[in-house]
């Protein structure tokens, strides 16, 4: 294969900018011609004009034209490949170091550059993960994240294994008609102020008293069960 390095003049509406670019061909086509059918595909199919050598696309609103074409050999290919490519490549802040399994402290671990001094090792051990930050050589600071606290256990309530906090919590956590609607500057009647409060609240006939719904900030895992539990069983209460 022969190495080229291709040189564009590309006219796009106002905006004129040359376009430098490497490219191969086979060993038995012409360079020239290489160039060319490199140009007439740069924004798809050109059409060429054959008087100034332009291929034009978009309606003629973008020209493209070969201005110059060099074959390379492969130590100038090579390091024209590696200038290019250092001038594209985005300046990041985060580097993934190194990654996989210590087999010494046997744990799974990600090591990730941080910046100029920063480092951070994420370690992945039974209970969950844990993360350490050095700047340079010193610690700075731990932080553990656990197994649960991402997958959270799924909680069944059971009335023959759960009553007495069922009873607790519905001893605790309702609020009577008038006390909820005071506490929320609402209208004491039922017809006035319920459909407000069945935004947030679910309401038990037995106990005539609201209770927040499911997915309230205040509750416990376990509180947040029993209201879930509550709210599909509530004519059982």
């Amino acid at each position: 294969m022969k190495k080229l390095f291709i040189v564009l003049l590309v006219q796009d509406g106002e905006n004129r900018h040359t376009h430098r670019v490497l490219s191969t061909c086979k060993d038995n086509q012409n360079v020239q011609e290489a160039a060319q059918k490199y140009a007439k595909s740069y924004y798809g199919k050109g059409e060429r004009d054959e008087f100034s050598d332009f291929y034009y696309f978009n309606a003629g609103s973008t020209t493209v034209k070969v201005e110059n074409v060099r074959e390379l050999t492969e130590f100038e290919y090579q390091l024209m490949s590696d200038i290019f490519s250092n001038v594209r490549k985005p300046k990041v802040y985060f580097e993934i170091v190194q990654t996989g399994y210590n087999e010494c402290l046997d744990r799974e671990e990600v090591q990730i550059h941080c910046g100029e001094n920063g480092n951070m090792m994420i370690a992945k051990t039974p209970k969950g993960f844990v993360v350490d930050v050095y700047k340079q050589d010193d610690h700075v600071e731990t932080m553990t994240v656990w197994k649960d606290d991402l997958s959270p256990l799924e909680i069944t309530i059971d009335p023959n294994v759960h009553g007495t906090k069922i009873k607790e919590f519905l001893e605790t956590q309702g609020q009577s008609q008038m006390e909820i609607t005071a506490n929320l500057g609402l209208h004491p009647a039922h017809n006035m102020s319920d459909e407000i409060l069945m935004e947030d609240y679910f309401y038990l006939e037995g106990k005539k008293k609201w209770y927040p719904k499911s997915g309230n900030s205040m509750y416990t895992d376990f509180q947040e069960a029993i209201a879930l539990y509550l709210q599909e069983n509530r004519n059982d209460y």
